[in-house]
């Protein structure tokens, strides 16, 4: 079934060839909320602390270890959690002009854009950080990235570049086969 090839797909083995260069479009799910399609900024593979080479031990303690093994910076567009909040129209504003500041997302203060009902001024795009297993699917689609995307119009410039590949594709971004 479809959780079956995911689990297969999501396969150090199988999947980290496709994400060695950044600008793949990958579908990602965080504690259960999908966010939609994000963009890969990088990927690292992720040791344990104190699992260097120290012998036997060392190489025990890596079997053992629980976690992600590797680790994707993905680009997600994401609304801040505190706008769910009732607050003062001054407020709202003030908060979303500081909206480009912020570049770090995390699922506790960011929740997927619901399209439609969401204020678009208060959807921004954040780097969140994640394991193999939040990749619900991999796309054929890769844009180019900017070296840095840390800075606000870096971001926007990103996501104007994601409008246009998912209007360019009103069926659905191509699937990776």
């Amino acid at each position: 079934t479809r959780e079956k090839m995911a689990k297969t797909i999501r396969k150090p083995e199988n999947i980290l060839p496709f994400l060695q260069n950044p600008g793949r479009f990958l579908d990602i799910s965080i504690d259960g909320e999908n966010y939609g399609w994000g963009i890969l900024v990088s990927c690292k593979k992720v040791t344990a602390p104190g699992t260097g080479s120290a012998g036997s031990a060392g190489k025990l303690a890596s079997l053992v270890s629980k976690g992600p093994q590797h680790s994707l910076d993905v680009l997600l567009a994401c609304v801040d959690r505190h706008f769910d909040d009732d607050m003062d129209e001054k407020e709202k504003k003030e908060d979303i002009a500081d909206l480009g500041l912020l570049w770090r997302g995390s699922s506790r203060h960011c929740r997927p854009v619901k399209e439609g009902s969401d204020d678009s001024s208060a959807v921004s795009v954040r780097v969140f950080t994640v394991g193999l297993d939040a990749i619900d699917r991999i796309s054929a689609v890769r844009i180019f990235l900017p070296q840095d995307v840390h800075p606000a119009e870096k971001r926007k410039d990103v996501a104007a570049r994601m409008k246009e590949v998912k209007k360019r594709f009103p069926e659905g971004v191509p699937l990776l086969d």
